[in-house]
């Protein structure tokens, strides 16, 4: 059995469901990781303003870079999703176009078999 071209794009627009879903996850928890820590790096500045305090508290320079990956990754992410929306709405657009184009051939094999 060979799948219709709207079957193909149906199974393309949930596997794109299903991979933005996954992305969007992704993406959110990398925020809450990035806001975790932003503010573990304003205590500690705010910290080493106020004056020496416990050991395990470190340098703020230490999660700078660790932040700043963080952000890069963030950023990576919303560009990908924002492709894949993208894609999503082009497969969309195709898949009403075929559909319309079966729905109008089969209503013109209706047309002639009635003729007949």
């Amino acid at each position: 059995m060979v799948a219709s071209d709207v079957e193909l794009l149906r199974l393309k627009l949930l596997a794109l469901d299903l991979r933005l879903h996954e992305m969007a996850q992704e993406a959110q928890q990398t925020h809450l990781d990035v806001t975790r820590m932003e503010t573990e790096l304003d205590d500690r500045r705010i910290a080493s303003l106020i004056g020496p305090g416990p050991a395990d508290a470190g340098p703020s320079s230490s999660l700078a870079p660790c932040l700043e990956e963080k952000r890069r990754t963030l950023d990576r992410r919303l560009t990908i999703i924002a492709r894949a929306k993208q894609s999503r709405w082009k497969t969309r657009v195709q898949l009403v176009v075929h559909r319309s184009r079966e729905i109008r051939e089969a209503g013109e094999q209706g047309h002639m078999e009635r003729e007949d």
